[in-house]
């Protein structure tokens, strides 16, 4: 019996996901009244049109476990989020906000990754307290205690399902083990690996056709990432292929693909995906500056490439005054007062806007923190109450950093040991392991998760839900490398 051969911490993880969707689908009822709760979203085309294409892709998907991995990250990336408007919802906005933003209880990433556990399952035989199972139960109950602890102390209605819909962290992690624990995905790397590609040209074409049909934006965003976590996750994949290009993993034509993805980081403009993208080419300079290059005038040669490039980037740069650095200025510092805003004073103007936003929402996560720095506010509460700890703002907001959104939504533990291990410890897993096994393209990924934590000092990656999956994805492959490779020895 396939039951009888699994291990303790699948069986944990099963009884936790039981019980999470066993009580969100007992408040799909409990809410039947209630109207900051809707069923699902008026229909329109585009969402009849989302519909379709999910169910064909699932179809396909189910055939054949190949298939599945080659669509999954694809499902859970790049897929367009309309086809979440037919699912049950809760509103996350606040009241004073100047819109109404609904967001749903179970997500298509919960549909597609719960479909693929149960249809391509097998029976696997490995040691019950492995590294990996201990730092995911670890992480499951961390956040299940939170969400509990904070819907036992709600006495709204709303609140209690907000949380219950900010739970995706939980169910992903679990969903994403359960798929590498219990089928044979980690066979088919080759499949993920092309299967990323695509996932990258769809959202690349769906960030077209939104930028130039429907937002008529001045910046290259995507519709269901948006601007920033859009640019963010370009620039790392970027990355990620130079990365592969420059050690000759991939072949060197993927060099006009990093060219094409490097001009539309440029057009989406988010500044965080810009600089770090940057220091990743300077970083990438420097190793062949003092490692790669022999001979002094193959040096001279890369150094003056290397100004050039630099030079470049400075006047492309400058002659936007939203990405001029120049514009950075501090008017005065003040360690007496308590608000970040006040301690920092910047100069405003275009460039300083958004930090000044950001200072704002940092203050606000921290006095969420010093209320309750244990087990938080709740998951997917930050901005209904943002207005009770100290902001202003009237638009859908979110802490702009990853640890501190973390922090003050399931308390500072959580925060700490995730953003440690969604960030570093692919990369710790993949440098302990790399002599001991012949590493695939995938493998490399854990590049992605390094470059976002960079992403994430001023933007909430992690809390968008499709970039968390795909990190999620990223930690469970390399988790499972690990213990395979391990139990090899």
């Amino acid at each position: 019996m396939i039951y009888k051969e699994w291990t303790l911490s699948v069986k944990l993880c099963i009884l936790i996901l039981a019980c999470v969707y066993l009580f969100t689908f007992f408040l799909c009822f409990a809410n039947y009244n209630n109207p900051e709760f809707v069923y699902y979203l008026s229909p329109n085309n585009l969402n009849n049109l989302s519909l379709l294409f999910f169910v064909i892709i699932t179809i396909i998907a189910l055939r054949s476990l190949k298939f599945y991995a080659f669509l999954l990250v694809l499902m859970i990336l790049s897929f367009p989020s309309n086809i979440d408007n037919y699912l049950p919802s809760v509103l996350i906005s606040a009241p004073f906000d100047f819109r109404k933003v609904f967001f749903p209880l179970i997500t298509r990433i919960d549909i597609f990754l719960l479909l693929g556990v149960i249809k391509f399952k097998t029976a696997q035989n490995k040691p019950l307290y492995s590294h990996t199972n201990r730092i995911i139960i670890i992480i499951c109950l961390l956040l299940f205690l939170s969400s509990f602890f904070n819907s036992i102390i709600s006495n709204n209605l709303t609140d209690i399902t907000l949380i219950s819909a900010g739970s995706y962290h939980l169910r992903y992690i679990i969903l994403l083990f359960l798929l590498v624990k219990t089928t044979d995905i980690m066979k088919y790397k080759t499949q993920l690996y092309y299967g990323l590609i695509f996932a990258l040209i769809i959202l690349i074409v769906e960030s077209l056709i939104y930028t130039f049909f429907v937002a008529n934006s001045q910046r290259f965003i995507s519709g269901s990432l948006r601007a920033n976590s859009f640019g963010n996750i370009l620039a790392a994949l970027t990355s990620y292929f130079l990365f592969l290009t420059l050690r000759k993993k991939i072949s060197g034509i993927y060099i006009f693909v990093v060219i094409l993805l490097s001009i539309l980081i440029y057009f989406n403009g988010t500044r965080s995906a810009i600089f770090f993208f940057s220091g990743y080419l300077l970083s990438e300079f420097l190793i062949f500056l003092f490692r790669r290059a022999k001979k002094i005038t193959n040096k001279i040669i890369a150094l003056c490439i290397g100004l050039t490039v630099v030079s470049m980037f400075v006047f492309s740069i400058t002659r936007s005054n939203r990405l001029n650095i120049t514009n950075f200025k501090i008017e005065k510092i003040d360690l007496t007062q308590r608000n970040l805003n006040e301690i920092i004073v910047l100069e405003q103007n275009d460039f300083t806007a958004s930090l000044l936003l950001r200072l704002e929402h940092y203050q606000t996560s921290l006095n969420m923190i010093k209320a309750r720095p244990y087990w938080g506010i709740g998951a997917g509460r930050w901005n209904k109450i943002k207005q009770n700890y100290g902001s202003n703002e009237r638009n859908l907001m979110d802490s702009h950093n990853d640890f501190l959104a973390f922090a003050s939504q399931y308390g500072i533990l959580v925060g700490c040991i995730v953003c440690v291990c969604f960030y570093f410890l692919p990369y710790f897993v993949f440098i302990k392991q790399k002599n001991n096994f012949k590493a695939d393209n995938i493998d490399y990924l854990y590049l992605v998760s390094f470059m976002m934590a960079f992403a994430g000092l001023t933007n909430a990656g992690l809390f968008k839900h499709q970039i968390f999956g795909f990190l999620t994805l990223v930690l469970m492959f390399s988790l499972c490398d690990y213990q395979n490779n391990t139990n090899k020895k």
